[in-house]
């Protein structure tokens, strides 16, 4: 193959992974040796921010169950929600809301398992459709009950009728004498009839009875015979409202979570997810992680370059290797052994790897570009460095474009960054700014490298981020700033220790004001 040829492919390469499943073309999944829990048979919350992996980790894992002969169930929790925004409206009640999504989820549940029962696409469900066919018959029923909300008037109806009757005649008889006989009669009477009728007003809401949910969850579970059901939420953080995620999260654990059988994974971006919230007349609303699910797994710390590039930079080549097979089998062409030997230089990769800083949608953006802006030739540093460049300033920064608290926000970290000549920076745990920080690094401008620091004499905590690659890509392509290996590249070597003031220089200054 050319490079040419191959740098097209690259250009093609599905940026997400539900589109590439929708063509079933899904790339294989590059596992990292510490992720391996989200596999294990336990519920759990799988935190990542935006390219860190999620949905691409759901829809392997997905396919892993169906290998097992269990059952899988993904929903996509911004498809629900798309729902006329019923969710959003106000003017419904909070606990109507709550329950309107979490009838929704059941639905698509009940949508999934009767596809893969009825159009025979799971052939352990086909087998025993006689048992499963009235287990998702109880599940439907449970969640589609309606009683009308608002006032009762009860009414009782009077109702009478007059009875009038009578008849006469006369009859002659011949015989041996003649005879005549006339009679009358009259009938009279009243009849009464009672009834009562019940007028009602208000407006009709959906209930769910937990414990027939309970039973048609267990009865769904049984006819799986031994085998499993997986539930795979993803985009919780997108979909659900915030301030309805630990309702539905506390419906989820009374429900599924509770049910055994039922294994719940749920993918969400941590700083625009609550699971768990406090209450007045029990101990807590939500899911408690840890203790009603397994521990969470945190992709983004999974992809943080540390020390040693080498485990991202094999991981990141792995990844985009099976996105290049998977886009030129599409397109029906020869396989390459290595596409990232044949399309970069030597020098370029590992520098792109620094650029997507472990996310692997940047990887995938950014190689993407790359090899357009190369075209025939092979990608050079040179093309990385203005690639990266481009891409931080035209689409990452267009995040927060406009929003001044967020663009001074960033100011300081890259002010701060570069008088230090260093891009680490400490921010404290406890600033009131901390809700901005965290849209910076949801957004990747910024990166969570750790969290928790705090100096061996005590006092605050802090955490440590780095400010993104693409922000200092010009500088470094035009010579301005040299890239080496002395914290600057690898900030996990950070300590904050007493022999040195030298940390407190990294820490964002708080406001007076």
């Amino acid at each position: 193959m050319r490079v040419e040829e191959a740098n097209r492919i690259w250009a093609s390469i599905e940026r997400r992974a539900e589109k590439a499943e929708g063509a079933g073309a899904l790339a294989n999944l590059v596992e990292l040796d510490d992720v391996n829990p989200i596999f294990d048979p336990a519920s759990m919350v799988v935190f990542g921010r935006r390219g860190a992996g999620k949905t691409h980790t759901l829809l392997h894992l997905r396919r892993k169950v169906e290998d097992l002969e269990d059952v899988g169930v993904y929903v996509d929790m911004r498809k629900i929600s798309s729902n006329a925004g019923i969710y959003d409206d106000d003017e419904i009640a909070f606990g109507t809301r709550a329950t309107n999504m979490l009838v929704d989820v059941i639905g698509e549940v009940h949508e999934e398992l009767y596809r893969l029962a009825v159009l025979g696409e799971s052939e352990l469900l086909s087998a025993n459709l006689h048992r499963f066919g009235p287990a998702l018959d109880k599940l439907a029923e449970a969640v589609t009950k309606v009683r009308v909300v608002g006032e009762t008037t009860l009414q009782i109806e009077t109702r009478s009728r007059t009875r009038d009757e009578s008849s006469s005649g006369a009859e002659i008889e011949a015989g041996k004498t003649l005879g005549a006989r006339a009679h009358s009669s009259r009938k009279s009477g009243r009849d009464a009839e009672f009834g009562t009728t019940e007028t009602r007003s208000g407006r009709p809401k959906i209930y769910v009875h937990l414990g027939e949910l309970d039973a048609a969850l267990s009865a769904i579970v049984q006819a799986l015979d031994g085998h499993k059901l997986w539930l795979l939420i993803d985009e919780w953080s997108a979909g659900v409202p915030y301030e309805l995620q630990p309702v539905l999260a506390d419906m989820l654990r009374r429900t599924f979570v509770s049910t055994p059988g039922i294994i719940v994974k749920i993918a969400a971006i941590e700083h625009r997810a609550k699971f768990i919230t406090s209450a007045d007349n029990v101990e807590y609303v939500g899911l408690e992680l840890g203790s009603d699910t397994a521990e969470t797994l945190s992709l983004d710390s999974r992809l943080v370059i540390g020390t040693n590039p080498r485990p991202a930079q094999t991981f990141i080549r792995h990844l985009l290797a099976e996105h290049f097979r998977s886009a030129a089998g599409q397109l029906a062409v020869e396989d390459v052994a290595d596409p990232v030997a044949l399309s970069f230089h030597a020098n370029a990769f590992p520098l792109l790897v620094l650029a997507s800083e472990g996310n692997p949608r940047d990887a995938i953006n950014l190689v993407s570009k790359a090899a357009r802006k190369a075209r025939a030739e092979k990608v050079s540093a040179d093309d990385v460095l203005s690639t990266a460049e481009d891409y931080f300033w035209n689409t990452k920064y267009k995040n927060v474009e406009g929003d001044r608290p967020l663009e001074r926000m960033f100011e300081e970290f890259v002010n701060t960054s570069l008088e230090r000549g260093l891009r680490t920076i400490l921010f404290e745990r406890s600033d009131k700014r901390r809700p901005l920080v965290d849209k910076l690094n949801d957004r990747r401008l910024i990166h969570l490298l750790r969290s928790g620091l705090r100096a061996r004499n005590g006092g605050s905590l802090y955490d440590l981020y780095a400010v993104d690659f693409g922000s200092y890509a010009e500088r470094i392509r035009l010579g301005q700033m040299r890239w080496e290996n002395d914290g600057f590249a690898n900030p996990m070597r950070f300590h904050l220790g007493d022999d040195t003031e030298s940390w407190r220089q990294a820490v964002i200054r708080r406001r007076s004001s």
